[in-house]
């Protein structure tokens, strides 16, 4: 192994550690601009390249069949076998992809299945297998599919499976119509133009904070609203582009997947001067 490949499987290694995102908490912060974008992207399908490079090598060594796994990114007109693949991982859903046809060609019912996909996992809905929805779709097939050869039924509806990687899950049968309980809301690592607004729910809920330098905070006129669209349970959102020196009041609305809103009491936080 040369000194290139070793560094790399460190960078490797260590990404790999559990992370706020996907499954424990987000770290929200201000809309990236296009070049950083593209620049993660880029990154993430490196890694998820270094990855596929380092389990083959773990396949080899183990004997193991080789796991599922996608190595590059994929968009419309491609046709090869790793399209199939994601092909019979959507249709594993069939409210994402009913028609449910591994072909191996990326159409137009695969770019709308992976939209589908994509907005239940959070993502951009770019309808192609950018370097997030790689990393996503990777982290899905490592543990639904794993060593056994074969994608399992059901695995973009299985409970467990989602409820570890953070993913949203359908509404039981007979309906959910109970609230998410909203604990642990607060503001800290408040700057002069920046605070992080914390809390966790006892499901997984997307949230939205208004918050406004008035009370009662008036969500309809003079709140501004930051979204969290994560389904998750911890969630940390970053304020940006506030006023110094100044009291802001702010509250929370999550929604779990049924759309039901649980509302938080107001809360303040006072930005530092300069």
């Amino acid at each position: 192994m040369n000194k290139k490949f070793l560094i790399l499987l460190i960078l490797v290694s260590i990404i790999s550690l559990p992370t706020v995102g996907f499954g424990t908490a987000a770290t929200a912060v201000a809309p990236l601009s296009v070049e950083q974008t593209a620049t993660l992207n880029r990154l993430y399908a490196e890694i998820a390249t270094l990855q596929a490079k380092l389990n083959e090598l773990k396949t080899q060594a183990m004997g193991l069949q080789p796991e599922f796994r996608l190595t590059k990114q994929l968009t419309k007109g491609t046709k090869d076998q790793e399209v199939k693949v994601l092909q019979q991982m959507l249709a594993t859903d069939p409210e994402i992809y009913p028609e449910g046809h591994a072909t191996g060609y990326f159409g137009f019912m695969t770019e709308k299945a992976l939209k589908k996909f994509q907005k239940k996992a959070g993502l951009a809905e770019t309808g192609k297998i950018d370097g997030q929805t790689l990393w996503r779709v990777n982290q899905l097939l490592t543990e639904g599919a794993g060593h056994s050869g074969k994608i399992p039924p059901g695995l973009l509806r299985a409970p467990g499976i989602l409820k570890k990687l953070g993913l949203a899950t359908t509404t039981p049968p007979g309906g959910d119509t109970i609230a998410p309980l909203i604990t642990s809301l607060n503001a800290t690592s408040t700057m002069a133009s920046s605070t992080i607004v914390v809390w966790q729910t006892n499901e997984l809920t997307t949230g939205a904070v208004h918050y406004a330098t008035t009370t009662p905070v008036d969500s309809a006129v003079l709140s501004l609203m930051s979204l969290d669209p994560v389904w998750q349970t911890n969630h940390q959102l970053t304020l940006t582009n506030l006023s110094t020196n100044t009291t802001y009041y702010y509250y929370l609305v999550a929604t779990d997947y049924a759309g039901n809103p649980a509302t938080s009491t107001t809360n303040s936080f006072t930005t530092l001067g300069q």
